[in-house]
């Protein structure tokens, strides 16, 4: 008897396990479905930025009695450029401005596609020049050892974006690869080695991504101008080959989506450290490491504490946000130096270092970034230095228009008062400070019709380079080639990226429109898994309700009959 009922209750518990399979198979499943949205979101997003805006109007040039302005002509390209870069799966864009009217600096619209989490920048431009019969595309990349990867990357970008445009008469002038070590201004990657010269693709490869600004053509050219600007449908066409440029480099496919890594947004106006990319910010050398996991910990078994904290894709603007507040604490008593908005980043500077005695506990202090000149017109680093033996931990950094009660509040660097513009290269950073007289700012080239070939991209934001090179690149000329001349500036001021506030409601970087595709896809997955969960469920409950084996007893069924 006893047999027998163990039997039977063998028999009958392969509902429970049939049961407990098709939950354990639901819980896979959903856990399957619930992963891949996630993995889908990480499309490739791409940042357009057209050239200039507002006031300034970049280029300009009269052709058969029409005025053609390029901040037009760089706005309609790129508007072309989004419309066909949609047309690929798994590619969203942003742009950094869509009107006509919206002024930005070149540090704001790297910073915004920071924020956004761009994986690449490509600005557009028309470029100018005083021989009215040069003709043809430029695009300007890096050439720097900092980051190699994303150097050799906008290269092969803009080959590829070249390249396409050539395929519709625009004659292909090559890459302009420029360092920055003219004879009147030199700086500086954090590693040491030698700077990108132009903004937007100096600025990029800081902030860890690609970026390239394209110079479709000249608008300084009739021929250019007639052939490639004078309608809508012919910029549309330049668009369109920007488009599959980009999508030739990338292997972009209208059928099946590009999924990549996701570039996680960061906002340089509040920095927390609880996340490795975070921590990753810092520049250690000198033998100091930085680890933590909701801080980052600086320290150095060996020497002192050096380190650098890369704001040049972040760019808060002093004049919005006068005030930097970290949140710090180290080794009680120790005198932790801090150099504030310097660019020149070998060297640093007495005149704006600020001096704090830090203590066992986190506390939080707020540096004066007003005193700094006013040829500094963004906040672009930290570098810290620490003795030997000691070690410290930021929490946060946060940038303020003013100093939040309860902050302590170290005393104000005094700056030189007759600044003069010197630097020389260094072949790696140094941790001794030494001190070094600021550049004033050089006033803004004002191009004539005899002057030297201009690219309209900006280059870094101390002072304006001058350049003596007059060669044009031909297009055999490798990416190596020489400048064409002295970059003029973008904008009128090359100011910085404000943070959020209510004084600054037209900033680019207050919740940025992904003009991207419908996520479709999503909604897919979700019809999915929930049919999943009912067939299921389903399932399951028939298995549960219907008996794997019936025994009469009596005309009634009976699961566990004791014999």
């Amino acid at each position: 008897m006893v047999l027998a009922m163990k039997k039977n209750r063998r028999i009958n518990n392969q509902p429970f396990r049939l049961f407990a399979a098709s939950l354990a198979l639901l819980v896979t499943l959903v856990t399957f479905f619930s992963f891949v949205p996630s993995v889908k979101a990480a499309n490739l997003l791409i940042c357009l930025d057209p050239g200039h805006g507002g006031p300034d109007s970049g280029a300009t040039n009269t052709v058969d009695g029409i005025q053609y302005q390029e901040n037009s002509c760089n706005l309609k390209i790129a508007l072309a450029a989004r419309k066909y870069l949609l047309e690929y799966a798994g590619v969203d864009v942003v742009m950094t401005r869509e009107t006509l009217d919206k002024e930005l600096s070149l540090a704001q619209r790297v910073a915004f596609a920071t924020k956004a989490g761009a994986h690449v920048v490509v600005s557009i431009h028309n470029n100018s020049y005083s021989d009215p019969a040069t003709r043809g595309s430029v695009v300007c990349a890096a050439a720097s050892t900092y980051r190699p990867e994303l150097s050799l990357a906008t290269r092969e970008l803009g080959k590829s974006i070249l390249n396409s445009l050539n395929t519709i008469g625009l004659q292909n002038r090559g890459l302009l690869t420029t360092m920055a070590n003219t004879s009147s201004y030199h700086a500086f990657y954090p590693d040491g080695s030698l700077q990108d010269y132009y903004g937007i693709v100096m600025r990029s490869i800081r902030s860890g991504v690609p970026g390239i600004v394209v110079e479709c053509s000249f608008i300084s050219s009739p021929a250019d101008v007639r052939d490639y600007l004078s309608t809508d449908e012919k910029l549309d066409s330049i668009g369109l080959k920007i488009a599959e440029g980009i999508a030739a480099y990338y292997g972009l496919s209208k059928d099946t989506p590009y999924v990549t890594e996701p570039r996680i947004p960061i906002d340089g106006t509040h920095l927390t450290f609880d996340q490795p990319h975070l921590r990753a910010l810092f520049y250690p050398y000198n033998g100091t490491t930085v680890s933590g996991t909701d801080e980052a910990v600086l320290a150095n078994e060996n020497g002192n504490v050096s380190a650098f904290l890369d704001y040049f894709g972040m760019a808060p603007q002093t004049k919005e946000y006068s005030c930097a507040v970290l949140r710090l604490k180290g080794t009680p008593g120790a005198k932790l130096k801090i150099y504030a908005g310097v660019e020149d980043i070998i060297t640093p500077q007495e005149d704006f270092c600020y001096e704090i005695t830090l203590s066992g506990e986190y506390a939080d202090y707020a540096l004066n970034l007003g005193v700094l000149p006013v040829w500094i017109k963004s906040f672009n680093f930290f570098q810290f230095e620490l003795d030997a033996g000691n070690n410290f931990s930021v929490s946060d950094i946060r940038f303020k228009a003013s100093a939040p009660s309860g902050a302590l509040l170290p005393a104000d660097p005094t700056p030189t008062p007759t600044p003069s513009p010197t630097s020389t290269p260094s072949p790696t950073p140094t941790p001794t400070p030494s001190p070094t007289p600021t550049p004033e700012p050089t006033p803004e080239p004002t191009p004539s019709p005899t002057s030297t070939p201009v690219i309209t991209e900006t280059p870094g934001e101390t002072a304006t380079p001058v350049e003596t090179v007059t060669v044009f690149p031909s297009p055999e000329e490798t990416e190596s080639t020489v400048p064409t001349a002295a970059p003029t500036d973008e904008q009128p001021e090359n100011t910085s990226l404000p943070a959020p506030s209510a004084s600054q409601p037209e900033d680019p970087t207050e919740d940025p429109e992904v003009n991207g595709k419908s996520k479709a896809f999503v909604v897919v997955v979700i019809v999915v898994a929930a049919a999943a969960i009912v067939i299921l469920g389903i399932a399951a409950v028939f298995i549960f309700s219907v008996p794997v084996r019936k025994r009469k007893n009596g005309g009634k069924d009976d699961y566990y009959n004791v014999e």
